[in-house]
């Protein structure tokens, strides 16, 4: 039961973040400061921590999640979105960092969901 929870509250905070806070980089807009730092605190975050719940939903509907070649392509996926979403923002090389970043917190996320899948 506390896993569901998890799982559930992990989803609508990583949608809030990835649908609130994604980069928006109008001339219009006064805080491109403040845009790019939640961009790199909030929404790379949430992008790959969303990608490892998706993995997860999959694991569930499939049971089958032992196979490498699913988790690789979403993976790969959700990095090449990334690159798509900020290519033009930043430099490719702190574009890279921060898919190995995010690539590490949605590994933290996966890594406490299958403790707490196995604890409860």
């Amino acid at each position: 039961m506390i896993y569901y929870i998890w799982l559930v509250l992990s989803l609508i905070l990583s949608l809030y973040g990835t649908t609130v806070y994604w980069p928006d980089y109008t001339l219009d807009h006064e805080f491109i400061l403040f845009n790019d730092f939640a961009t790199v605190v909030i929404f790379t975050p949430s992008l790959f921590i969303l990608n490892s719940i998706i993995l997860q939903g999959a694991f569930f509907l499939t049971h089958n999640l032992l196979k490498i070649s699913l988790p690789l392509a979403a993976y790969i996926a959700s990095a090449v979105l990334f690159y798509k979403i900020t290519a033009d923002l930043w430099p490719s090389g702190m574009v890279i960092v921060m898919i190995f970043l995010g690539s590490l917190v949605a590994l933290l996320h996966l890594i406490i969901s299958v403790g707490i899948c196995r604890r409860g």
